[in-house]
């Protein structure tokens, strides 16, 4: 399938999404062979920029002191479930900054993938990425590249 969308501003072409005290999964999704056009600020919600891409596993504040507890064997949690997502050959044009992408301290982000995911522009704001499971992560040809860190972005050990 081939979607198309011409002038018309967003604020993010990709967005994850959950609510952090309502368990859901999100689980073997892939998004594949995707152009996407400028992505601008918009002045009621995004005046510093649009991004491209946002992964929260939580649609409010974060929790204080938040520590997940999750059984994926059994599909259960009191955080959501997210894994096995793919991101494919994917061109944006330009956006103010790459991303967020955020799991949780107990629920990290399993098997993410991202596969020559390019902007023509680099975004003036690199990506931010924390507490994914950094030995199944995986950037091939990512520009600019991804460093993920399995605590807070910007924490030790990154990749």
């Amino acid at each position: 399938a081939r979607v198309v969308t011409t002038r018309a501003p967003v604020r993010g072409a990709f967005k994850y999404k959950s609510h952090q005290q309502y368990a859901g999964t999100m689980r073997n999704h892939t998004f594949r062979r995707i152009r996407v056009g400028d992505i601008s600020p918009n002045p009621y919600q995004q005046p510093d920029g649009g991004y491209f891409l946002s992964i929260e596993l939580r649609y409010h504040a974060l929790l204080p002191n938040r520590t997940c507890h999750i059984n994926r064997a059994a599909d259960q949690g009191d955080c959501p479930i997210f894994e096995d997502i793919r991101f494919e050959d994917i061109r944006a044009t330009g956006a103010a900054r790459c991303g967020d992408i955020a799991g949780f301290k107990g629920d990290l982000l399993r098997r993410l993938s991202f596969k020559n995911v390019t902007f023509a522009t680099a975004p003036k704001k690199s990506w931010k990425c924390g507490y994914v499971d950094l030995q199944t992560f995986s950037a091939v040809d990512v520009s600019p590249p991804i460093h993920c860190s399995m605590g807070a972005h910007g924490s030790q050990p990154l990749i």
